[in-house]
């Protein structure tokens, strides 16, 4: 693995400037008698649920901030949403042991255990538009990639989520 150094230029530094600003302008204090939104994250890179928990992790939605739970393969998560049905929402990986894994995921949370009222986001490494394709009347809420969504988007459909989870109370 090579190493490389980061110089925080002056642009960079603006930069982080600006990602701290936002994430400050969205955090709220914590105080013991919030709930949180639990969220589950389905991916077999342990990589992306250190990144995804860092991202969101001092998000607030509602009031409420976002307890996760992480599972690495498609079996581990519908064991976990069978004795688990208040997940608020399921952070899913398009491909895990297999190609279409996320996929199968999000039929068997809609048609065989029902939970209707979950909020579904599939991640993508591959080709967003043609998954987009595929999850028509799945009841997917969004369809994202995993290199091209910025901090930014990511947090906006976590929150547009979790408040659509709310409405549907």
């Amino acid at each position: 693995m090579a190493d490389f150094a980061l110089e925080a230029t002056p642009d960079l530094r603006d930069h982080l400037g600006v990602l701290l600003n936002d994430v400050r302008s969205m955090m709220v204090p914590a105080t013991p008698e919030l709930r949180h939104w639990l969220v589950l994250i389905v991916d077999d890179d342990p990589s992306v649920h250190i990144i995804t928990r860092a991202a969101l992790g001092k998000l607030f939605v509602q009031g409420r901030g976002l307890e996760f739970e992480m599972m690495l393969t498609a079996s581990d998560a519908l064991t976990y949403l069978q004795a688990n049905r208040n997940v608020a929402l399921i952070l899913l990986d398009q491909r895990l042991e297999t190609a279409d894994a996320g996929l199968a995921i999000a039929r068997e949370v809609r048609y065989t255990l029902g939970l209707d009222r979950v909020r579904i986001v599939l991640r993508s490494g591959g080709d967003v538009q043609e998954l987009r394709k595929q999850v028509v009347g799945l009841d997917v809420t969004e369809v994202i990639g995993k290199s091209s969504t910025t901090l930014q988007e990511l947090r906006a459909v976590v929150v547009q989520s979790l408040e659509d989870f709310a409405q549907t109370a």
